[in-house]
């Protein structure tokens, strides 16, 4: 390869681990190496786990943090003001 083709390499290889490449990009780098671009898969792929994970936890909390609010002690009803009981 040469200059320019390893600078547009480099850049595709970067955003491919950012897991940020576009079609066009995948498909400029399908050609160039194959390798390269299933390192940048990859690298998708490890994102897409990473957010499962991260919505996962935060699910986890959210059941927890419901669960906290239906256990505390509710508010009695009180009588509104001016009005007899």
């Amino acid at each position: 390869m040469h200059g320019g083709k390893d600078k547009e390499t480099q850049s595709l290889f970067a955003a491919g681990l950012e897991a940020a490449l576009t079609q066009q990009e995948v498909d400029r780098l399908a050609p160039i190496d194959v390798g390269l671009l299933n390192l940048a898969l990859l690298a998708v792929v490890q994102r897409l786990v990473e957010q499962a994970q991260t919505i996962s936890e935060q699910d986890a909390t959210i059941a927890q943090l419901k669960a906290r609010l239906q256990g505390a002690a509710q508010p009695a009803p009180s009588t509104p003001s001016g009005k007899g009981a």
